[in-house]
């Protein structure tokens, strides 16, 4: 089972236990927290609509019918208070597992190729590096600096292109991630990597350093560097 399946599995239920999915979270910490958000998630949204609207907001018993119309009047605007509340909670924890779930596997993936992070003068072999922008519809413009590192990684369903720029602040990893989407930048500080999601034309870009943040100039740099294909 691949993240996209366990995901997808996991979206329609939160609360499945099947053997294969069980497997896959034991081996994939991106995923298992995923899930821990969507459960959740899950609990919120049946704590919000279980809202007792015949009860004073001070949590007291239900209020006495004085009136037919009045208590009415509450209960409908209390319930549709309620589902709308819910319903806002629900789509900002919706997004906020996506966000974190997307850092936690850029970050996972980092420890698979420890050797990139190397401080060379020496450029990466320019073959392999455009094969790996070519897979991808990708192209590096003029001005980008240094490539040292380039390979082409399997990332949540796709082959992405992995590269690592030599910057005045070190080595500066870029994963170029056209099946992404973030709609503003998005910073984390995990593992000992410090980095940003940021939007880019055709998808996202992560950036990350093994030092401080990397500067708006080098993001803003780095999202100017490369040059998308129609795909």
């Amino acid at each position: 089972m691949n993240c996209e399946e366990f995901r997808a599995a996991t979206g329609a239920d939160p609360h499945a236990t099947r053997a294969d999915l069980a497997a896959h979270a034991a081996g994939c910490e991106a995923c298992a927290a995923w899930r821990r958000e969507l459960l959740r998630m899950d609990d919120v949204i049946r704590r919000a609509l279980a809202f007792d609207v015949g009860a004073e907001r001070t949590g007291g018993p239900a209020l006495p019918a004085r009136s037919a119309w009045r208590p009415l009047s509450w209960r409908g605007w209390a319930m549709a208070a309620g589902v709308a509340c819910a319903t806002l909670v629900a789509g900002l924890l919706w997004l906020a597992p996506a966000r974190t779930a997307l850092a936690d596997a850029v970050v996972a993936h980092m420890s698979e190729e420890p050797g990139a992070w190397a401080r060379t003068d020496s450029p990466a072999d320019p073959v392999l590096l455009a094969r790996v922008l070519a897979r991808a519809g990708v192209r590096l413009n003029a001005g980008a600096g240094v490539a040292s590192y380039a390979n082409s990684c399997w990332f949540r369903g796709h082959h992405v292109p992995h590269l690592v720029f030599q910057t005045e602040d070190g080595p500066v990893t870029v994963m170029v991630l056209p099946a992404e989407r973030v709609a503003a930048p998005i910073e984390f500080d995990e593992q000992g990597y410090r980095g940003v999601l940021v939007p880019a034309e055709h998808g996202a870009l992560a950036i990350l350093s093994r030092g401080a943040m990397p500067s708006r100039e080098l993001t803003a740099r780095l999202q100017a560097a490369f040059t998308y294909s129609a795909k």
